[in-house]
């Protein structure tokens, strides 16, 4: 049996000492083989052993029962528990529903062990029914969390526990976009649909950025964009610079809330090289409280099963959690060992993709691109999906980014949805950008026909 991360064992044991409602769904099923290191596998056990006999977590006797448990050992071995419980104090409250969907693999793993041996004995014995029961038994293991079994018609906490309207996790930074989805929420599977060089990369970008200022954790997996580009594109983002042609004028549309009508602003092209305003924009990000980190593999190199370790071993080592996990294209991943049919693959990587989001209790976003064929249209819909279909009943909201020729050279684009769980498909918003200064998003409406009353007011002097 594989191990957990040394920081998801931690936050087992946290919980153990702290938190009652966990012990009654867990401590009697965790495998102590599942912690690494004889000081966290004792206390564990002390912990378990607590609530066995008082029917309630350590909590603030803990320290007491440490110390009398390990009273007897030498002053050097005590001290390795004392060092160990600084790093339970030094630990954040972690995330039960996320500890839990760790945990159940490795009691899984147990169980089926030695169930499968039970069931042998009884077969070599002739005895089936008892392998009957082994094997219900087996199929049923598992952390079986309250909110697993509702009971319907007699439990009303949730109607009670609603809000006045639905919260999401992360708003999306466009107003309009808000307005039609709400926001992204944690769990979600999340696709942005475009063309080639449709500002797909741009658009989850984006999505970070928005991320990094509500102060939460975010990893871009780029198997496409080398990590020098991304880097580039973030802050010509949030310094609103450009990386070439200084001194140019940008005239971009904008929605003027307050009277309804589209107006026009202008972006001065200064040089995302100017150091210093670059530093002081990233400075400014970084005391929103979120981390960011870019991890580029070679195209076609990387799995889901090594993105799957690069995750653990940044939640083991730098304690590092993200709410958002971006890969820029599942597509050209190494999905090989998925399935034999290309369209299998990649039908299995979003499932993939989408238990991660669940497992991870995480936001998790990719992109997809659209045939050659619908490059130009205004609107692209699920049929326009290039490769496999399938992927969007394995998607929680997909987001078209279209545009064309003459409304892209205006700075105007459209955001379809294309499919959602829990959203209406087929609605969509304008919104205005400046890539040039790295602004996929300028401004943003609803009414569609302010995109062709702009065109016709603006878009010949704009080119002139």
């Amino acid at each position: 049996m594989s191990n957990l991360t040394k920081h998801v064992q931690n936050s087992i044991v946290y919980l153990l000492v702290t938190d009652t409602d966990f012990c009654k769904i867990a401590a009697s099923q965790i495998p102590l083989e599942v912690f690494t290191s004889e000081v966290v596998r004792k206390i564990a056990e002390i912990c378990v052993n607590y609530f066995n006999d008082y029917k309630e977590a350590p909590c603030k006797h803990f320290n007491d029962i440490l110390l009398n448990n390990i009273s007897d050992y030498a002053p050097e071995k005590k001290e390795l528990y004392l060092e160990y419980l600084t790093t339970l104090n030094e630990l954040d409250e972690p995330n039960k529903e996320y500890i839990i969907n760790r945990l159940n693999p490795f009691i899984r793993h147990a169980i089926y062990e030695k169930g499968l041996l039970d069931i042998a004995d009884c077969i070599s014995e002739g005895d089936y029914n008892s392998a009957d029961i082994f094997m219900h038994n087996m199929l049923n293991t598992g952390i079986k969390k309250p909110e697993d079994d509702f009971f319907y018609l007699e439990n009303y906490d949730g109607v009670y526990q609603r809000e006045d309207e639905e919260i999401y996790d992360m708003k999306t930074g466009i107003d309009a976009l808000d307005y039609l989805i709400g926001g992204y929420k944690k769990k979600q599977l999340i696709v942005k649909i475009g063309g080639y060089k449709g500002y797909k990369t741009f658009s989850l970008l984006h999505d970070a950025v928005q991320a990094l200022k509500q102060g939460k954790n975010v990893i871009f997996f780029s198997h496409e964009v080398t990590k020098e580009e991304i880097e580039l594109r973030l802050d010509m983002m949030i310094s609103s610079r450009s990386s070439r042609r200084i001194g140019d004028i940008e005239t971009v549309p904008y929605y003027d809330v307050t009277t309804d009508k589209m107006l026009t602003r202008d972006f001065e092209r200064r040089s995302v090289y100017e150091k210093e305003p670059v530093i002081k924009a990233r400075k400014a990000l970084g005391r929103m409280g979120g981390r960011f980190i870019i991890k580029k593999y070679p195209m076609g190199t990387c799995s889901l099963q090594e993105m799957e370790a690069y995750l653990n071993y940044l939640e083991d080592f730098h304690g590092f959690t993200p709410d958002l996990i971006i890969t820029d294209y599942v597509e050209i991943m190494d999905i090989s060992n998925l399935a034999n049919d290309s369209r299998d693959r990649i039908n299995q990587a979003y499932i993939r993709l989408k238990g991660m989001a669940d497992e991870r209790n995480s936001i998790v976003m990719t992109a997809s691109q659209v045939t050659t064929a619908v490059l130009q249209r205004e609107k692209i819909t699920m049929r326009d999906l290039a490769e496999d279909r399938r992927k969007s009943g394995n998607v929680d909201l997909a987001i078209a980014i279209s545009s064309n020729s003459e409304k892209d050279r205006n700075h105007i684009g459209r955001l379809s949805i294309v499919a959602g769980r829990s959203v209406e498909d087929g609605t969509s918003c304008s919104f205005s950008h400046c890539i040039p200064c790295g602004q996929f998003h300028v401004s943003s409406w609803l009414n569609h026909n302010h995109d062709e009353e702009f065109l016709d007011t603006f878009s010949d002097s704009l080119q002139d």
